[in-house]
Parts: structure tokens; C-alpha cells; sequence
């Protein structure tokens, strides 16, 4: 189900309500229409069928050559998303994650083009992106993406170590995904152990998805330590008052490293 937020923080969000935030921003863009086209990409754009919702699906060519995906590919998909959320926001949201879909005959199944799509989402409305994570891309529920969707997008917003200290919309992105893998690799790590009560176990993609400890993918996201801290939190695996808080990162990103391991090799059998 996608959700929506309203931005009035006095109202109480229960989980089965669509969130969407900065709904009352979408006035702003009813005026705006897209701008002249500057180039031959652009002059080829689609003719405008009267609703933005509908350009935005048929007006947006699946690339399927990905030597050929260039910005100026998705320079129209730029222009048209502000037009079709302020014309409907749900209907757009859904239209950004069935750029992702590859489930069905009417998905695009274009992983750059809904990277963009979620790039543009997470600068106008970032509470949105965030706040529909797990239906994005969780295993809990039938989803269109995966988790490695979101470890890339955040990825792609990181561009230096302190972004999680000044940049708010960043910072609730990162902790709504890490909250989604957390929950797959607790259960993950509950069913691992329980293994030999059980006739078969249910394991998510959780550990191989999540990024190698000490990568690229981690140094730039802060996922792992984020991932590791609400897993095991400080009283339940560092009591001892002598711990600081770098051994205690330390101790938890290490046992991160330990449980996704297991995880990791019972997926590669």
C-alpha cells in the first residue's frame, strides 16, 4: 500500500494512512509548465496529452540500452514530475516505483530511471521516499524493488562523511532504511537459530544486501554502523561502563559483520 504524510507534525500518522509530505507545496506547481526546449533531446519530447500522470507514464521511454542512459535522457522526466504530483500525488508516487517494476507487462523496470525519479522525490518530498521504504522495497510485503534500491540511492544523496549531522532529510532517509533492514535481519537472525525446530526457514535478502562493513558503500552511506546500532543497542551489548562510544560502534559493527556472514553463506547454498 502506498502511503502518504501530511506536513501538519500536530496530526497523528497511523501506518495504514498514505503519507505523503509537503502535500500543501504542490500548489506552488500548478502554474508551472515545462520550459522551451534547448536542444534537439528536448524538442523530441512527447506531446502533452492533457494529464501530467499520463505523460509521466507514456511520455517516459524505457532506455534499454545502458550505454545510451544518459541526464538528457531523463531530462523530461524531470520536467514532468512537480506537474503530475501537484495534479495527484499518490498516483504519481505509484508511478515512480512502477518505473522500477519489473513484475508485470506494464512495469518499465528501468533502475536508473526511478533512481532519478526517487532522487527528485527525496529533494521535494522527503518524508515521502522515507516514509514508504518498506513498501518500496521490503520483503514483508509485495514490494517493486529490493533493499539494494535504497542502499544506492543513499549512495548517491552521500557525498561527504558529516551529512548525517547536517542534513536532516538525509539522516531520516538513512534511519527509516536502516530500520527496514533491521527488521529483515532480526527476524533473519531469529529464524537462523531456530533452524532446527523448524522444517524450513524464511530468509531475506536482508544480509546480501546490506554493504560490506569498511566499503565504499558503507564509508559513504553510514549504513552498516546505523544498521548495527539498532540491532544491538548499547545496554544489551556494552553494560560494562568502561565501554566509550567508539568501542561500542566498533563491537556492534563487528557483530554486524558476524550475523550477516551467516546470513550471507546459508543464501549462497
Amino acid at each position: 500500500m502506498m502511503k502518504m504524510m501530511m506536513t501538519n507534525p500536530a496530526k497523528k500518522i497511523l501506518p495504514s494512512v498514505v503519507k505523503a509530505s509537503n502535500y500543501t507545496t504542490a500548489a506552488a506547481h500548478l502554474l508551472l509548465r515545462p520550459p522551451p526546449p534547448a536542444d534537439a533531446d528536448l524538442r523530441k519530447q512527447p506531446q502533452s496529452m492533457g494529464n501530467p500522470c499520463l505523460d509521466l507514464y507514456f511520455g517516459v521511454q524505457v532506455q534499454p540500452d545502458a550505454a545510451t542512459r544518459t541526464p538528457k535522457a531523463y531530462k523530461y522526466l524531470n520536467q514532468v514530475l512537480p506537474l503530475a504530483w501537484s495534479h495527484n500525488p499518490l498516483t504519481t508516487l505509484k508511478l515512480i516505483c512502477n518505473l522500477r517494476n519489473d513484475s508485470n507487462d506494464l512495469g518499465k523496470s528501468d533502475e536508473k530511471a526511478f533512481y532519478s525519479a526517487a532522487l527528485w522525490l527525496h529533494r521535494n518530498h522527503p518524508k515521502t521516499l522515507a516514509c514508504n521504504a518498506a513498501s518500496i522495497a521490503g520483503e514483508f510485503t509485495e514490494s517493486v524493488g529490493t533493499m539494494d534500491d535504497f542502499v544506492q540511492i543513499l549512495n548517491r544523496l552521500a557525498r561527504a562523511s558529516d551529512r548525517y549531522e547536517r542534513d536532516s532529510d538525509y539522516r531520516f532517509l538513512l534511519d527509516r532504511v536502516s530500520d527496514l533492514f533491521a527488521d529483515h535481519l532480526r527476524s533473519d537472525m531469529r529464524n537462523l537459530k531456530q533452524q532446527q525446530q523448524q522444517p524450513y526457514m524464511d530468509i531475506s535478502s536482508a544480509a546480501l544486501y546490506c554493504p560490506s562493513i569498511g566499503s565504499s558503500l558503507d564509508r559513504s552511506t553510514l549504513l552498516c554502523e546505523s544498521i548495527a546500532r539498532i540491532l544491538f543497542p548499547r545496554e544489551e551489548s556494552c553494560p560494562e561502563e568502561e565501554y566509550q562510544g567508539l568501542d561500542y560502534a566498533q563491537r556492534v559493527r563487528d557483530r554486524l559483520r558476524t550475523e550477516a556472514g551467516a546470513l550471507d553463506k546459508l543464501l549462497a547454498l
